[in-house]
């Protein structure tokens, strides 16, 4: 019996046909990272819309810019967001925005979801009426540049594009040219098509980008979380016992 176990939920990376054909149990963790990703999430929400990263920069380099108003500042409170992929993260998130006073609509492919203040929508009314688009699916071969060019022009002018699942989800050479023409107000990514991201990405070298390395799980609190379920489940696989069905990829 022979077992790999991915370090958190994601499993793109992972040849998955090929461990069911030489008999390998495929596994992860779902939902344990879901409340350290979601809490970043609304962190880069808010730092994107305030600009976070452009004053600081500005203050540790000693410059002292305060506009009566910062240009193209707003506020995330009673912001229309849309969320796409409604899983554990999509639902803390969803959760966490209540707080924001957000009017908050979601979709997901097995459709609507109990229990959820949020509202169902399809993606086109989520991209063409929401202050901020939120991905918060898996990538595979269906969801492989779910926002590509055409989506990318449904957006709002003044709208900001989050994400916090996988790069591959995003046509990066449609949103580069997409806010190198400003026809969206900015997007905040912690994560990239091709990682380590290249230093030359022009995505790094445009003010209306936030960039992250790919840090949405990594926190102490979650390490926590993390190891103890990981090591939780590769002991009972060892010992012969079964691992829940919703960790089994297959």
């Amino acid at each position: 019996m022979r077992l790999v176990h991915q370090w958190g939920t994601g499993y793109d990376k992972i040849p998955v046909d090929l461990a069911k054909e030489m008999g390998v149990t495929v596994a992860r963790s779902p939902g344990v990272n879901a409340p350290t990703i979601a809490d970043l999430t609304i962190g880069m929400m808010i730092a994107a819309l305030r600009r976070i990263p452009l004053h600081y920069n500005n203050t540790r380099a000693g410059k002292w810019i305060v506009p009566e108003i910062v240009p193209g500042a707003r506020d995330l409170s009673s912001q229309k967001v849309g969320l796409i992929g409604f899983g554990a993260i999509g639902q803390l998130v969803a959760k966490r925005l209540t707080g924001f006073d957000c009017e908050v609509l979601y979709y997901r492919r097995s459709g609507e979801a109990e229990g959820t203040s949020a509202r169902y929508a399809e993606r086109d009314e989520i991209l063409e009426t929401c202050d901020i688009v939120s991905l918060h699916m898996p990538l595979t071969e269906a969801s492989h540049h779910t926002i590509g060019a055409a989506e990318l022009a449904r957006m709002k002018s003044d709208a900001l594009l989050v994400n916090t699942g996988r790069g591959g989800l995003i046509d990066e050479a449609a949103l580069i040219d997409t806010l190198t023409h400003k026809r969206i107000a900015g997007a905040a990514l912690d994560v990239f098509t091709e990682e380590p991201v290249e230093p030359d990405n022009p995505l790094l070298r445009l003010d209306n980008v936030l960039p992250l390395p790919h840090i949405g799980g990594h926190s102490e609190d979650n390490l926590k979380r993390m190891v103890g379920h990981w090591a939780s489940n590769i002991r009972a696989f060892h010992e012969g016992r079964g691992i829940d069905e919703s960790c089994i990829v297959t």
